[in-house]
Parts: C-alpha cells; structure tokens; sequence
C-alpha cells in the first residue's frame, strides 16, 4: 500500500458559540464531504476532508476506528478564523479507502476532548475539474458534476445543494448563492436580503440557459430568451413580463442590462446606476456591453460608444467624446473604463484612480491588441 504524503482538510466554520459542553458537538460538525485527485485500486491518495460546522480555537484528529486509537493524521491546532481555512497534514498509516465509509474523529477545544465521532454523513465527489469565482469565495466543480463551496458565507445553506449532481455553474450576490443545472433548473441558498430566497419565482426557473447577479439580485436567462429575475432590484413585472428576445445580461453593483437579439438595450435595478433614459434614442445596434461599479458603456455596431449611470464611475465621457470612434471592445475596472481601438491605440475614462486616467503611460498604448 502507497504512503499518502499529506492530507489537506478544509474547515467550514460557522458560528459555534460557547463549547461548554464538547460532546454536543457530534450535533453540529459533520464530515459532509471527501474528495480526491487520484484513485487507485479503490483508495484515495490525497483526500481531501469537508468538515462542515468546524469550531475555532480548537484541535481534530482523524482516526479510522471507533475507539479513535488508529491514528490517521496529526493534530491540528486550529486558530480563530472566519470562512475557510486550509490544511495540509502529514499522514501516519497510509491510503484511504473511500468506500468504507468508515472514519472518526475527535475534537479537544479548552483541553475538553469529545466523543470518538463517526464521520457518517459523507460523500465521495472526485476531483475538481473547474472553478469559478463568487463574490466573496470559490466553488469548485467536481468530475461527478457535484460542487464544493468555500469562502464567505456559502457554506450556510449549503445542504441544499451539496447532494446535487449535474451542476455546470454557480454565481453569487454578495451572500446568496445560485447553481445552474444541466437541465436548466436553478437551486439557490443563502441570505434571504441577498436573492437567497427565491420561493416567488422558483416554479419559473427552468430551461434557464445562464444567471447573472448584481449585489443582491439575481437575472435567469432562460432558453427562450425570456428573463426571471428576484432580489431587491428584480425587474418591473412590466418588463420581466415582456421582455423577450434576450441575447445577453450584463450586470454592475445594482442594475442590469439586457441586450437583445435586434440589438436594442432594456435597463431596470437602482435607477442612479440603471437609468438610461436620456440615452434610450442610441440604444440600438448595440454590439456589446461593459460596467463599472455603478455605470455602463455599450459598443455600437459603428464603433461608438454610449454610457449611462453615475458620471464618477464612468458614465461621463466628455473628456474623451471626440475620441470615441472606431471603437472594438471596451474593458472596466470598479470605477473606470478602457476602450480599444481598431487602430490599437486606448481610450480611458472614469475614476483617474481606478485608470480612468492613462496619461503617463499613453505612449504606450499603441499597437494593442486585446
């Protein structure tokens, strides 16, 4: 049998409170996952660990009896944290055998140890094939099409989802949480004032085909080109009920913009940031669209440029107007955009912090050509 050389456990922590009573905590951590990136003949060697309801200011030790005498792994000592933690840990006894479904656990925090814990609610994901970035952490997808989560608050509410297979995608608002699946139903968890909660529009997610989010809603593009959205900027039932059409959503902080197949732009969410009324003559023949913070820009067909939202972040092009011509693709950072020209010279404008101001190095900004 091959030796593991390390064994990285991921602590999901939540609030645990006071640890008076040590032994109670079999009722609230639980190993609920372990993952792999390689298998041979049956054992994992490098597994990886999901605890889920970890307590900080603490030690583990894993254990492959229920005496907790066969010793699995060193102890950690685990320090006040908030979200995830890594760790890697040197193995003592060997391979795992993922299919035993037999490992314990035992948890000292103030030199109280608990009760030998039997790891029984487990399952075994494989390896992450892709990640993707979610305000304020990572999801991974595994090859058996399930997902991880960890960092920020997407733990909580995560057994709504952890069971799930066949996810291709997942976005987030600041804590709400949504997966696409491949049939195009859509599972969401987190913080209700987050778009976590989506029981007034859960019977419309199906077929969707992408979700995009904004700080605290969601949009679902569905296959037939028609919008769900929810959250605290969820569009007017006058549009979500007439919008058709959809080829593409584009998002900022609190507003969103969809553009449609015959080019023309449909805006709703924070009216500072959404607000395009003083440009809805112009959008039309729309190629594509870029946003700030809280403004967006849209790139005609013509290689013009139209913008709407707070002048600070981007929506005021005066400075750069004369400039904005044979425009190809245009870039934006939090407070600023980039506009790239057919000639490959760059065009900036917005927040001077932020790059709005690319004066020291516009020499430069030649021959670019992405």
């Amino acid at each position: 049998m091959k030796n593991l050389n390390y064994i990285l456990i991921m602590l999901f922590c939540v609030s645990c409170g006071g640890f008076d009573t040590i032994k109670n905590q079999k009722n609230s951590t639980k190993l609920i996952s372990i993952t792999t990136d390689n298998v041979i003949n049956g054992l994992s060697q490098s597994p990886t660990f999901i605890f889920e309801g970890y307590p900080s200011d603490s030690k583990i030790s894993l254990y492959k009896d229920s005496n907790c005498t066969q010793f699995i792994s060193e102890t950690l000592n685990v320090s006040s944290f908030e979200g995830n933690i890594f760790y890697k840990i040197k193995d003592e006894t060997g391979s795992l055998n993922i299919g035993e479904n037999k490992y314990f656990y035992q948890i000292e925090k103030d030199e109280i140890l608990s009760d030998c814990l039997y790891a029984n609610s487990y399952f075994y994901k494989g390896r992450i094939i892709s990640i993707k970035a979610l305000k304020h952490g990572f999801a991974g997808i595994m090859e058996d099409s399930s997902i991880v989560v960890w960092g920020g608050n997407s733990h909580k509410g995560y057994s709504k989802v952890e069971n799930e297979k066949d996810i291709i995608d997942v976005v987030s608002t600041e804590n709400g949480y949504a997966a696409l699946k491949a049939n195009g139903n859509v599972i969401v968890w987190g913080q209700a004032k987050f778009a976590g909660d989506p029981s007034s529009v859960i019977t419309r997610l199906n077929n969707v085909k992408k979700i995009y989010s904004s700080d605290n809603s969601f949009a679902a593009l569905k296959n037939d080109g028609t919008i769900v959205t929810w959250g605290t900027y969820k569009a007017p039932s006058a549009i979500e009920n007439s919008l058709t059409n959809v080829k593409e959503i584009y998002s900022n902080e609190n507003a969103f913009a969809a553009l449609k197949n015959d080019g023309t732009v449909v805006t709703w969410g924070n009216s500072l940031s959404s607000n395009s009324s003083a440009v809805a003559n112009q959008l039309n023949n729309i190629k594509l669209i870029s946003a700030t913070e809280y403004a967006f820009a849209a790139l005609k067909e013509n290689g013009t440029v139209v913008t709407w939202g707070q002048a600070f972040y981007g929506a005021n092009t005066t400075s750069v107007a004369d400039q904005l011509n044979g425009i190809i693709d245009i870039a934006a950072t939090k407070n600023a955009f980039a506009a790239l020209k057919e000639d490959g010279t760059v065009v900036t404008w917005g927040s001077a912090s932020a790059g709005g101001d690319s004066t020291s190095v516009q020499s430069q900004l030649n021959n670019v050509t992405k």
